[in-house]
């Protein structure tokens, strides 16, 4: 399939029942097929050169990282911009960045835009102009509903077609869990 973009993500469906509503109304990805995730590589290889090497590349680099749990416990803001959950700990989501962007150094991750690739789950997207108490009224709404527990055991990869679809094209399981 040839596309316009591709990302690597952790899905998250434990929380697609506390944010799916606010996501399909306030996130354009969501609407276009992306799970509830948190992303660990974007952008990534355009889709016309995703090969089979790509792929065992992926593989490769995130085989090393044990399945693990983690929690979403506190709603935060990209001032103005993004409603997020942050997941805890953090360090399991920033080890998959950065093994994956020394991995593929030429996508760096959102494009090298932010010096800190802050791990966030996105719940909604508003613009600039958009009403602080909507956005308050979504971080209320989801607050009351957390803590979520979750499992990432595979890394996702999802491209993008000519119809702004995205579609998940390969999953990468992640090592096995550290025994307790």
């Amino acid at each position: 399939m040839d596309g316009f973009e591709s990302a690597l993500v952790v899905e998250v469906p434990a929380a697609e029942p506390i944010i799916g509503r606010w996501r399909i109304g306030h996130d354009p990805v969501a609407r276009r097929g992306v799970p509830a995730h948190v992303t660990v590589l974007y952008p990534f290889v355009a889709p016309g050169e995703l090969s089979d090497a790509v792929l065992d590349d992926v593989a490769t680099a995130i085989a090393p990282v044990p399945q693990f749990t983690f929690d979403l416990a506190t709603v935060d803001e990209f001032p103005g911009v993004v409603v997020w959950l942050r997941p805890d700990p953090e360090a399991p989501f920033r080890d998959l960045t950065e093994r994956l962007h020394r991995a593929f150094p030429d996508h760096p991750p959102y494009g090298g835009r932010h010096p800190d690739s802050q791990p966030h789950l996105t719940v909604a997207m508003t613009d600039v102009g958009h009403h602080d108490a909507q956005r308050d009224v979504i971080k209320a709404s989801v607050a009351g509903q957390l803590p979520v527990s979750c499992v990432a055991d595979s890394v996702s990869l999802f491209v993008s077609d000519d119809s702004h679809t995205w579609v998940r094209r390969q999953q990468c399981p992640l090592g096995r869990p550290t025994p307790a």
